[in-house]
């Protein structure tokens, strides 16, 4: 049965329930652009009722099974209103589609837009959402034909939803030079829209996010939207891909970032008793840190003692006598075999760290990185024991306060930092980008160093939550006598009328301002890590902003 203009969506939905294809086609796509608020073309699918006048100006697209651009293919014509011209035409457009390699889907009649144009300049607009990790982004720039040429000289502005406002990204529109060509204000222009119109376009996009969400849709491409006679602006385009299937993420262990921090047994595999080489370097780091004497083993099958350290045979020993750490200088074969052990014996390390390369990167063609992935997953999820992994690619990292140094760097190559430490927190995927740090600027005081490599476990996000909560715990230990202390303050001060306590945004601080208001404070209250403190802590992270992405679960 043939979708009618009450129901556009019949011919599409069945084949999406029959198939679930990627694929979101323009059918399917303006459905859910109509939900949000936005007005695609009035259109209908050939086969059902066409309600257009003989004779009206009409598109007819051909819509294909992953058939992102028509008019290179033929799969695009303007013609005026006529059934029996247009069944024709729809009959000699799926030849050409199925020709290209695509599978016929529907041919759709759409209403031809009157679109309103600025002379000499651009008009046509761009618009993309897509499903990331940390949610949706969008994408809002030129668009048309010349999209990318157009980009190169006025980039497209890009909204992430879970930090971006409406209301700003308009502000961000009305600055863009799209935005001043649509509302007139370069010079010698007259406005094609009013700001209103905008303001409800942009909200009908974060609308559209949430439909997409709830469709389970990963992409959506609007392109063009053109500004109709009136100033609406219309997708005259769009079509989509669903996101593959997720299973949610179960998170690392919480207690890694202890463990990095102040470890009181490291072990190391892939020790040589040559010198040189990764894992002796690795070793020569270590024992360099005072608190370590005497708590470093090591693996090595068949030695009982290396370089004056016991040795033990594999990972069963640490089952007994587990360890902080543990350092896998392996090549990626032998370190997914280790961790596999590990992870069988339910126990042994709170922290892995996966040194080698060539697992879930471009050179892992054994599939190494989605084993790792899919066993940490399912593990997890059935409630047993694993490490928290660091890696791939694992660097190293460093507590200068207790001259811990876990990476495979000759000391002689990197100026020793500080070592009375400090507060700042250095994390990034990159070692590069952390030794280029510390070698440009020597003097520089941190608290703790990771570079995170690969981030096929622990990643960014864990080691933020991590460092909040590891500080408000530091606050809330002492709270009574933070408490006290500004109780004192606050009665002091509550003698002088227009003396009140700095919005400081430290918990400490948030008693007295409580006795102000008349409110009261508990060490529940202090205990509780709020945005305020959380913003405060966080600014003595410091992070790079190319990070990569975790592999989702299998």
């Amino acid at each position: 049965m043939g979708a009618t203009l009450d129901d556009p969506l019949a011919h599409a939905r069945s084949y999406t329930e029959e198939t679930s294809p990627p694929f979101v086609g323009e059918a399917e796509a303006y459905a859910l652009l109509s939900r949000a608020g936005l007005c695609p073309p009035r259109h209908a699918v050939v086969g059902g009722p066409l309600p257009f006048e003989s004779g009206q100006p009409v598109v007819l697209k051909g819509l294909g099974d992953g058939l992102w651009h028509k008019s290179e293919i033929g799969a695009v014509e303007f013609l005026s209103f006529g059934t029996t011209a247009v069944i024709t035409a729809a009959a000699a457009m799926r030849r050409r589609v199925e020709a290209a390699g695509h599978r016929w889907l529907d041919a759709l009649v759409c209403e031809r837009v009157a679109i309103a144009r600025a002379a000499g300049l651009p008009t046509e607009g761009f618009v993309s959402l897509t499903r990331g990790e940390a949610g949706w982004v969008v994408l809002c720039g030129f668009g048309g034909l010349q999209a990318d040429a157009l980009a190169a000289l006025a980039p497209p502005l890009r909204w992430p939803l879970t930090l971006v406002q409406p209301d700003e990204a308009l502000a961000q529109l009305q600055a863009h030079p799209l935005g001043r060509i649509w509302l007139g204000r370069w010079r010698g222009t007259t406005a094609l829209t009013t700001e209103l119109r905008l303001a409800e376009f942009i909200d009908s996009l974060w609308r559209l996010a949430a439909l997409a969400e709830a469709g389970g849709l990963g992409l959506l491409e609007l392109n063009p939207v053109v500004l109709d006679e009136a100033g609406l602006p219309r997708p005259l385009d769009a079509v989509g891909l669903r996101a593959a299937p997720v299973a949610p993420r179960v998170p690392p262990p919480g207690d890694f970032l202890t463990a990095l921090r102040t470890p009181h047994l490291v072990a190391l595999a892939g020790v040589s008793d040559q010198s040189g080489g990764v894992g002796r370097t690795i070793l020569e780091n270590l024992r360099r840190c005072p608190s370590l004497a005497g708590r470093i083993m090591l693996i090595k099958p068949g030695r009982v003692e290396l370089l004056g350290l016991p040795c033990v045979t594999d990972v069963s020993v640490l089952h007994d006598l587990p360890v902080d750490l543990l350092l896998l200088a392996l090549p990626a074969p032998a370190a997914l075999q280790t961790l596999q052990a590990l992870i069988a014996q339910g126990g042994g390390a709170t922290v892995v760290g996966l040194v080698a390369g060539g697992i879930g990167d471009g050179a892992d063609t054994a599939g190494y990185g989605r084993q790792i992935t899919q066993l940490l997953h399912e593990t997890r999820a059935a409630g047993r024991w694993t490490p928290a992994v660091l890696g791939p690619n694992f660097l190293g990292h460093w507590v200068p306060a207790t001259q811990l140094d876990t990476s495979f760097i000759p000391a002689e190559k990197l100026t020793p930092p500080a070592p009375t430490g400090g507060g700042l927190v250095l994390l990034s995927q990159s070692g590069a980008f952390l030794l280029s740090r510390r070698s440009r600027a020597p003097q520089l005081r941190f608290g703790l160093g990771v570079a995170l490599g690969n981030q096929m476990d622990l990643a960014l996000p864990d080691f933020l939550h991590a460092i909040a909560d590891a500080d408000a715990s530091e606050i809330g230990d002492r709270s009574s006598e933070i408490e006290n202390r500004m109780s004192e303050i606050a009665d002091r001060s509550s003698k002088f009328e227009n003396r009140s306590i700095p919005n400081s945004g430290h918990a400490a601080a948030a008693a007295p301002r409580a006795k102000f208001r008349g409110l009261r404070t508990s060490n529940s209250d202090l205990r509780t890590p709020t945005p305020r403190l959380q913003s405060r802590r966080m600014s003595r992270v410091s992070v790079p902003v190319t990070c990569w992405p975790r592999p989702a679960p299998p």
